[in-house]
């Protein structure tokens, strides 16, 4: 534990260091090859000396990333059950936002949707679907999406009843004795999570949640650390699904915004890069 606590200290110095630098570089130096790797040994030092979690979220925090499993839920057949389940859940505001999303691609689909946290308190909130009106988790709603998806309480809005229809589980789905007998899902959503672990955890963890897709399934998995993910697709074959890639890449600009110095930081797309598509892809499609 001292050894870790010093290990952080000089990390936090080093970092100061590099941001004062990195923000004297021309940004098209920052967007080289070279600035590339810079970014991601900063992303490294920050993650190594930070600790913590965020657990804060907005509602259709990625839009482009909601249009593209809006269009796959549309294949579908109306009278298809699908299962979906979402990891990190945090206060709900994913979840919610995809059981708009899924209910407007296909009306009257019926969703089995299971959302796990290890927060408590971030859970509770999400159990009770309700927000004060002025909360910057609905921030980014249009006055057309509020309408649709909550009815007003007051000071609050509450989540419609036809969106609520979610088991909430207060556990760590990721543990090998859950996975292996948890139901193979449709869809699995994991999104913007894991970078507090390091590597090997987080690496454990990604292999668990896509061992939960079905053949054919999907898996939602945008904001994790590049390598780990990529380890894991080529691990269970996933295949990219490309369609609104780069969209997709650039559609959380709390993500993007804060690259390289928060633990969060999503490095920007580069095509130059060796399989960029597979690297950048954050939707993929497990092997049937």
């Amino acid at each position: 534990m001292i050894l870790l606590n010093k290990y952080r200290i000089h990390g936090r110095t080093l970092t100061r260091i590099n941001r004062y630098l990195w923000n004297w570089s021309p940004a098209n130096f920052k967007n080289s090859r070279i600035g590339l790797r810079w970014g991601r040994l900063i992303l490294k030092l920050v993650r190594l000396s930070g600790d913590g979690q965020l657990t804060t979220t907005y509602f259709f925090r990625n839009r482009s990333e909601l249009k593209l499993m809006e269009k796959i839920v549309s294949k579908y057949n109306s009278a298809d059950s699908l299962k979906l389940t979402v990891v990190g859940c945090s206060e709900g505001a994913e979840v919610f936002t995809i059981l708009y999303t899924c209910h407007k691609a296909l009306p009257g689909v019926e969703l089995k949707v299971s959302a796990f946290d290890i927060d408590e308190p971030a859970l509770n909130v999400a159990k009770k679907a309700r927000f004060k009106a002025d909360s910057r988790v609905l921030s980014t709603l249009t006055q057309e999406e509020s309408k649709s998806l909550f009815d007003q309480d007051g000071g609050f809005l509450q989540v419609k009843d036809q969106f609520r229809n979610v088991d909430w589980y207060l556990q760590d789905p990721t543990e090998a004795s859950f996975t292996s007998t948890y139901p193979k899902q449709d869809f699995v959503v994991a999104n913007r999570l894991l970078f507090h672990m390091d590597r090997k955890e987080q690496y454990r963890a990604l292999k668990a949640i896509a061992s939960m897709v079905r053949p054919g399934g999907y898996l939602f998995v945008s904001g994790v650390d590049l390598e780990v993910r990529l380890r894991i697709v080529n691990e269970f074959n996933l295949q990219p699904v490309p369609e609104l890639l780069e969209e997709i890449h650039a559609g959380d600009e709390t993500m993007t915004l804060d690259w390289p110095f928060q633990r969060w930081g999503l490095e920007p797309l580069n095509k130059k890069e060796r399989n960029w598509m597979t690297r950048y892809c954050a939707v993929f499609q497990m092997p049937i």
